[in-house]
């Protein structure tokens, strides 16, 4: 027959449980705390990537409208010299020649500024450092070099441009022939220049996505572990008092 339990041994074993019921509270507070911090961090993570890459994307976008407003450009150019033989009709040509020249500079002038941010974005240069090891890779080191000398070019393009519609257009005149002779090939260089951009700029994002991708699942790993570190430590810890309890004296008696 068992004894009754003293005064002294039931508040021994009392204070066990309450030490018992803590542990496990500690430790459930512990377990989500980890849980927590690990879906804080994965989502900071591609809340913060994500912004990057529809950086990257729409800097891609500028370059390619950059190329489309250039190639509408020439297009208002070659207009202008078969149809322009009006002098209003010239004129109204050579006014969306202009405004296609003007929109293709605001969008070049933008570009370098624009990637040499996306180059300082912290998230970003983490994950090219990342892929440094392997074929992948992000936005280049020359491309902002690539677009300060595109822009030089365009202005050059479009000082001939001047030049031979003034030389057409002397002493009242009128004659595209010269005009198209003078700029014939002019072009060629700086619209391979443009379309090359917005095609390294895709790579660039789809490298980027990629190594996002590889990261996203690295720190999953790597979190889910430590969340699974935390469950099995507070089950160790909450076991091993629950045996310590289960050896008092007061119950064993």
């Amino acid at each position: 027959m068992n004894k009754p339990l003293n005064a002294s041994d039931a508040a021994a074993l009392r204070r066990a449980l309450i030490n018992l019921a803590s542990l496990m509270l500690l430790m459930i507070l512990s377990v989500g705390i980890a849980g927590l911090f690990s879906v804080w961090s994965i989502n900071r993570f591609q809340t913060r990537t994500q912004l990057a890459l529809n950086e990257v994307g729409a800097t891609m976008l500028d370059a390619r409208q950059a190329q489309v407003h250039f190639k509408t450009q020439v297009q208002e150019w070659k207009n202008t010299l078969l149809r322009g033989h009006d002098l209003e009709d010239r004129a109204k040509y050579l006014a969306a020649f202009e405004a296609e020249m003007h929109q293709t500079q605001v969008l070049l002038d933008d570009l370098p500024a624009k990637l040499d941010h996306i180059a300082h974005i912290e998230v970003l240069a983490h994950l090219e450092k990342g892929g440094e090891s392997s074929a992948v890779k992000g936005i280049s080191v020359r491309m902002k070099d690539d677009v300060i000398h595109i822009l030089a070019e365009f202005l050059a393009v479009n000082e001939a441009y001047a030049g031979a519609l003034d030389a057409a257009q002397m002493d009242g005149g009128w004659n595209p022939s010269q005009a198209d002779s003078d700029v014939r090939g002019t072009d060629r260089v700086l619209t391979e220049q443009l379309e090359a951009i917005p095609v390294q700029l895709a790579r660039a994002h789809s490298d980027l996505v990629l190594l996002a991708s590889r990261e996203a699942e690295s720190r999953f790993t790597m979190l889910s572990r430590l969340v699974w570190a935390a469950i099995v430590l507070a089950l160790g810890l909450v076991s091993l008092t629950l045996w310590k309890i289960l050896k008092h004296p007061a119950l064993v008696k």
